[in-house]
């Protein structure tokens, strides 16, 4: 990733964005739209609010500018769960079955707390990120290799980890892998297709019942998961 703002950050926080940003930012919302084929830098430009040869300018293409939003989209996210990286670090170092739990619940509770907080931007950025990549998942590109290996792997070590050291000799490997991304598929659903939960459900809107429903029935699985292990 280029020595540079991260754009998602910033725009997300109501920063003035600088010029790249900018770019960046309307690439997202360009790219999570349509295949990247099919959107043409004038697009890009346009809804950035800039001169075409800005893009020029600051990228090397538009396969360039593609590539650095995927980098920008990892390194936000990895920002964003960064102290749940230091625990599960801390937790290698020095294996805590209270604190492996500890961590679980933490972490679904972060996850499903942004239910409730989604502004207009988050929205069209949540909206947009997801559509790239399933889009990249879809054709198991390499760019989605990327994006697994930068986010989504250690989204899942979120869990099998501390579900291996709760387990112990009783959860083999793979078996905690599999629990991690039955635990990490449920995650994605609940947060990011909303609307196919509340249809589901029969709620008017998430934010009015869904978070703390969804967040103590996931806890009332590891409960009973959890019991008589930790």
């Amino acid at each position: 990733m280029r020595d540079c703002e991260n754009a998602i950050e910033s725009y997300l926080e109501g920063k003035p964005l600088q010029t790249p940003s900018k770019i960046l930012i309307a690439a997202l919302v360009e790219f999570g739209n349509a295949p990247v084929r099919n959107v043409g830098t004038r697009d890009i430009a346009r809804r950035a609010g800039v001169n075409i040869a800005a893009i020029s300018y600051y990228f090397d293409g538009k396969d360039d500018l593609y590539a650095e939003l995927i980098d920008q989209i990892i390194a936000y996210f990895n920002r964003m769960a960064g102290s749940f990286h230091a625990r599960l670090d801390a937790l290698a170092k020095n294996p805590s079955k209270q604190e492996a739990k500890a961590l679980v619940y933490d972490y679904v509770a972060w996850r499903l707390a942004s239910i409730n907080g989604h502004s207009a931007a988050q929205n069209e950025v949540t909206k947009s990120i997801v559509s790239i990549v399933a889009r990249e998942e879809l054709n198991n590109t390499p760019m989605f290799k990327k994006i697994h290996a930068g986010v989504m792997e250690w989204s899942n070590r979120v869990f099998s980890q501390p579900f291996k050291i709760i387990y112990g000799d009783d959860v083999d490997e793979e078996r905690a892998r599999i629990l991690a991304l039955a635990l990490s598929g449920a995650l994605i659903r609940f947060c990011v297709v909303t609307d196919s939960i509340k249809e589901s459900m029969g709620w008017r809107s998430m934010a009015e019942n869904g978070c703390a429903k969804i967040r103590d029935a996931i806890f009332f699985v590891l409960d009973n998961m959890f019991r008589g292990y930790v």
